[in-house]
């Protein structure tokens, strides 16, 4: 039987966008706490993430979306270093178009603040 490994830190913002806000040798990014008022610096790595975010169960099985949106996010990652590459997204195929679009539509529904309306 094959075991699959997930992620037990789940990211509803993906560590390849946040890096892209990063700086310095190592990917981290300034932090500001609403609740505390406080700022400061972390690892990507370290944010906008909880531990099994996506994991769930029904009928008493556990089940996860993990593996699904990170799939997504590795086509999407793709895609989005050719378009900073080529600072256009006139070369994006339509497949390409299709699957960023859905990496976009999906982005919007999988935060804290969306589960929580629900």
């Amino acid at each position: 039987m094959k075991t699959i490994n997930v992620a037990k830190i789940q990211h509803y913002v993906p560590q390849f966008l946040l890096k892209h806000f990063s700086g310095g040798k190592k990917p981290q990014v300034w932090i500001f706490d609403k609740h505390s008022g406080k700022v400061f610096k972390s690892h990507v790595k370290n944010i906008a993430a909880e531990s099994g975010f996506y994991d769930f169960e029904y009928g008493g099985h556990n089940f996860t979306v993990e593996c699904s949106l990170a799939d997504i996010e590795i086509n999407a990652s793709k895609i989005i270093k050719q378009i900073i590459k080529n600072e256009s997204i006139g070369e994006l195929t339509e497949e390409e178009r299709v699957l960023l679009s859905h990496f976009f539509a999906i982005q919007f529904v999988r935060t804290k603040q969306y589960r929580l309306m629900y």
